[in-house]
């Protein structure tokens, strides 16, 4: 319920970004969006592997792909102009849909056979 409850928020941030996007806010205002949604990114995956910690769950294909979104994220936000934060959030959301089908569904899956809800 967490790991979904977050799913969630980041996706309310996502969209966030694209309806700022549609409203030409100015740049800081899109560079800030897109630096909370990083921040939250961040947040979310800490959350994920300490519970794969309490599982007893290696998960090194989880964490490397952890590790990979936010190495790709942290290039995009070099770039901080709307274009940039466009292909950021374009970019967060292709993965997060992608991830969560590929990898976080098994996991939750071995979270429920741990009982974690």
């Amino acid at each position: 319920q967490v790991i979904d409850g977050q799913h969630r928020h980041l996706l309310e941030l996502i969209n966030r970004i694209g309806e700022d996007l549609r409203q030409a806010r100015e740049t800081d205002a899109l560079v800030e969006g897109l630096r909370e949604l990083v921040r939250y990114t961040e947040h979310h995956f800490a959350t994920e592997e300490r519970l794969m910690d309490e599982i007893g769950a290696t998960a090194q294909r989880h964490r490397a792909e952890h590790r990979r979104l936010v190495d790709g994220l942290m290039r995009l936000t070099l770039r901080l102009d709307p274009e940039g934060v466009r292909e950021g959030s374009r970019f967060l959301q292709d993965w997060l849909f992608r991830h969560i089908d590929e990898v976080d569904r098994p996991f939750a899956a071995l979270l429920r056979n741990h009982n974690i809800r």
